[in-house]
């Protein structure tokens, strides 16, 4: 190969993996593709199931969320983006079947990068619509959940499902969780300034029936820690934890009791400073790679 060409053949393919690097040019896009999404589920609230369904208060407003995965980075899978889905709840009262509520979503919420699940970088698109409890005491509420994935253009693409379960107590206790203050049924996502946080828990029913409260710490699918919140007075009980590294974390709240199985009332995202972790996808590397060859090309050319 002559001088010319490899310096040619060298800047050509510097450049394309420049556009690599900045995901302008995807050459494991160029073909036709079917698209398997390994992660599609990320979080939603109320997600309880039908043996163990989320707390909630009667009479309350919750923030009724959905966070769904659409971008593998550590694979480069990604779906149509979120901007486009139909996505709505419909909420159903077991007892009767009566449809009390359809919230349809509409435009995304907002959306979190580099979130690990099982050691890939993800993004998360959220969708988030308050909902005021009807104030009836135990009640077995019924969350179906639908989405459409479209593309720009409208076309549908495919459809998920899934079914999540709360419960309004009746003989079970109940209660209220803060982090660092703030009171986490009426939001789904804490941005943390501070790596410590703080948590309080207040019972407002049945105080005597709880035997503990816990708090569970996750990343991705990755349980970092269990804290047992200390008993301040007989309906009070507060602790902390210190986040060990950038990120964003998901909180999980239960009260242990006397009549059964620990009952989950806490669900929540903690972002501490997540645009600080890094990560590159799949389309990058090879964009790197290409970069090497080209500059490998370019500096033999020049030696001869």
């Amino acid at each position: 190969m002559s001088r010319n060409i490899r310096l040619v053949l060298g800047a050509v393919l510097i450049l394309v993996g420049l556009l690599c690097i900045f995901n302008v040019v995807r050459p494991l896009r160029t073909l036709a593709t079917v698209i398997y999404p390994q992660y599609f589920w990320y979080q939603l609230y109320p997600g309880g199931s039908s043996s163990s369904p989320t707390i909630i208060s009667a009479g309350s407003t919750i923030t009724v969320s959905i966070k769904l995965v659409y971008y593998d980075a550590t694979l480069d899978v990604e779906l149509p983006p979120p901007t486009y889905w139909n996505v709505k709840v419909t909420i159903i009262r077991m007892s009767d079947n009566a449809v009390i509520k359809t919230i349809n979503f509409g435009l995304r919420d907002d959306t979190q990068g580099g979130v690990l699940i099982d050691s890939h970088y993800c993004s998360v698109a959220i969708w988030e619509e308050p909902w005021t409890v009807p104030s009836a005491d135990g009640v077995t509420y019924k969350f179906n959940w639908h989405v459409e994935v479209r593309d720009s253009s409208g076309s549908l693409l495919g459809t998920k499902t899934k079914t999540t379960y709360a419960k309004t107590p009746e003989s079970e206790p109940d209660g209220i969780f803060k982090i660092n203050g703030k009171d986490v049924s009426q939001t789904s996502k804490i941005l943390a300034l501070s790596p410590t946080l703080s948590f309080e828990f207040t019972a407002t029913k049945n105080p005597s029936k709880i035997t503990a409260v816990k708090v569970e710490v996750w990343k991705g699918s990755s349980k970092l820690q269990t804290v047992t919140l200390s008993k301040q007075t007989s309906s009070k009980y507060t602790g902390s934890y210190t986040l060990p590294s950038y990120g964003v974390y998901e909180i999980k709240g239960y009260i242990e009791w006397t009549g059964g199985s620990p009952l989950r009332k806490m669900s929540i995202t903690v972002d501490w400073n997540s645009e600080k972790t890094g990560w590159i996808n799949i389309n990058q590397i090879i964009g790197v790679a290409l970069m090497s060859a080209g500059g490998f090309l370019m500096i033999s050319a020049r030696k001869r």
